[in-house]
């Protein structure tokens, strides 16, 4: 049988079925010992990362959807048929 880990921290990801709530968690913690040490990264520079790139997404999804929302179809069409047919180079197809 294996080991019971002490938890390290406490989170609770409120998935939809609350009861792989703590399933997740274990899922996490079990393999955050094993990143820390391939990476060579303390695990305040682990969470720090990881906050970091959340932030990063959420900001990048935000200009996305700004820009989305000004684009204009037809606009685009205008310019799509401008390009002229051809067949895609080799490797690209």
């Amino acid at each position: 049988m294996g080991e019971r880990p002490a938890p390290y921290f406490l989170w609770r990801p409120c998935l939809p079925d609350a009861k792989d709530d703590m399933v997740l968690e274990l899922a996490v913690a079990a393999q955050v010992p094993r990143i820390l040490s391939f990476d060579g990264v303390s695990v305040d520079q682990f969470v720090m990362s990881a906050v970091t790139e959340k932030i990063s997404a959420l900001t990048a999804e935000t200009y996305l959807r700004t820009h989305a929302a000004r684009a204009d179809p037809e606009a685009f069409r205008a310019i799509l048929d401008k390009v002229p047919p051809r067949a895609p180079v080799v490797g690209d197809e």
